[in-house]
């Protein structure tokens, strides 16, 4: 039996895929990205709370495969800590 998982170029690193998911492994596979919409979004929140000297901690419950928790950990490199768990 073939193991489901491959290591893909997401935009923000390698992320660990199911290559038989059909939605977020699929866009990540095909173009590097899913979600990111939300990711810009989380992105420039994250950039706000910086600016005003806030320090950020990213908690991502029911992380999933991690899209959003990679980008948040590569984007801000040590400035924003990033917890991520998913209950599987």
């Amino acid at each position: 039996m073939r193991i489901p998982n491959v290591l893909a170029a997401s935009a923000y690193g390698p992320i660990i895929v199911n290559f038989r998911d059909r939605y977020i492994g699929a866009r990540i596979i095909k173009g590097g990205y899913a979600l990111k919409g939300e990711i810009e979004i989380l992105i420039k929140l994250c950039e706000a709370l910086l600016s005003q000297g806030a320090p950020i901690g990213v908690f991502g419950p029911g992380a999933n495969v991690g899209t959003h928790s990679l980008a948040l950990a590569q984007t801000f490199d040590g400035r924003v800590t990033v917890h991520a768990v998913e209950a599987q």
